[in-house]
């Protein structure tokens, strides 16, 4: 059995198209996610950065987000989102948070002489990796705009059921989607007392971070997917499922 860690509207859909390929599974959401409800107010010369869907799929819907605006992303379903809506102007799309750091260091300073830039715009969730915006002060020159739109609030403990699905070993392989989650998922595995009881569950992740953190929890069946987006990661899981 599968045990889903993400939000549970996403986690019911990820359930739902599991089943679609015969696998069973388990939602344990370990945080949920609540828009902050305010006006979203866009700078004027800035390109705005996204890095997830989430937050791409808040932004779209302000009336005041016109179709000129410039883009740069992390993930191709928030890139597909936004062309398939007519914004036409994304200047990058990265795989992972290293390789829109590497664009920044190598290609944004062309790109900005071009574009002729004021700053960046970075919509994000209130749990966010500060290290991110570190490094992309380190290799620009130009001002940087955090706005929260959205709030993510974690559990406090796991569900009986997940609790029994855990204890017994039915639980085989269990995603993580986020850094976050996977610091959430240890600190309740400690919590419950449950670190021999899941020490042969297979851990698949979304990038090598999320890998590294569950590495260093102690366990050592971890592997992510090739990209981080969800057909990827299915690739992965089935080619698990085989082993």
């Amino acid at each position: 059995m599968i045990l889903i860690t993400r939000p549970t509207s996403e986690a019911k859909k990820l359930k739902s198209l599991l089943g679609t390929y015969g696998y069973k599974s388990h939602i344990n959401s370990l945080s949920s996610i609540t828009q902050i409800n305010k006006k979203i107010n866009f700078t004027k010369g800035y390109v705005i950065l996204v890095t997830s869907l989430r937050a791409t799929n808040i932004i779209i819907k302000s009336k005041l987000l016109n179709k000129e605006k410039k883009f740069i992303v992390i993930g191709s379903s928030s890139r597909d989102k936004l062309k398939k809506l007519g914004f036409e102007n994304i200047l990058y799309c990265a795989h992972s948070s290293k390789e829109l750091v590497d664009f920044f260091k190598i290609k944004f300073k062309k790109i900005n002489k071009e574009k002729k830039l004021k700053g960046i715009e970075y919509f994000t969730g209130s749990i966010t990796t500060e290290s991110l915006i570190t490094n992309l002060e380190d290799h620009i020159n130009l001002p940087i705009k955090k706005n929260i739109v959205y709030n993510t609030k974690f559990i406090n403990s796991f569900r009986p059921s997940t609790k029994k699905l855990l204890t017994s070993g039915k639980i085989e392989i269990c995603l993580i989607f986020s850094q976050q989650n996977a610091k959430k998922f240890l600190n309740l595995i400690q919590k419950t007392k449950l670190s021999e009881r899941i020490k042969n569950v297979k851990f698949l992740t979304l990038s090598p971070n999320i890998s590294s953190v569950i590495k260093k929890g102690g366990y050592k069946k971890v592997s992510n997917s090739k990209l981080p987006t969800l057909n990827s990661l299915l690739d992965k899981l089935h080619k698990i499922n085989m082993l």
